[in-house]
């Protein structure tokens, strides 16, 4: 029964500790709803891809880093966004669609952002 109940709170401890290090990553469609009823924060948007040597980077000693993470929850709807999604996207009333392209396509609103 000891060895559940300490299985039990590690297991619960390092959850709890793991999400307070994590971005609360959003949808461009939950940060826009989110930002018409409280516009007290801005919207950060990180645009990556599945390939993206240097978005890995930033994902694995960045967005890991306790006063990062704690400053973009405490100030922003922070979205992560991948350019290569296929899926429409609705934000700010308008929706955005995948354009095809070789060797690969980019959704219209990674293209908008990135202008």
């Amino acid at each position: 029964m000891k060895h559940l109940l300490f299985a039990l709170l590690f297991l619960i401890s390092t959850t709890a500790l793991s999400q307070k290090d994590k971005v609360n990553w959003l949808t461009p469609k939950q940060a826009d709803e989110m930002s018409l009823k409280d516009d007290s924060k801005e919207i950060f948007i990180y645009v990556y891809t599945d390939w993206c040597g240097f978005c890995k980077q930033l994902e694995k000693n960045y967005f890991k880093d306790e006063e990062l993470v704690n400053y973009i929850n405490k100030n922003y709807y922070a979205v992560k966004f991948n350019a290569e999604q296929k899926q429409d996207v609705v934000f700010d009333g308008y929706t955005y669609e995948f354009i095809d392209g070789k060797p690969r396509g980019v959704n219209q609103f990674a293209y908008d952002l990135l202008q």
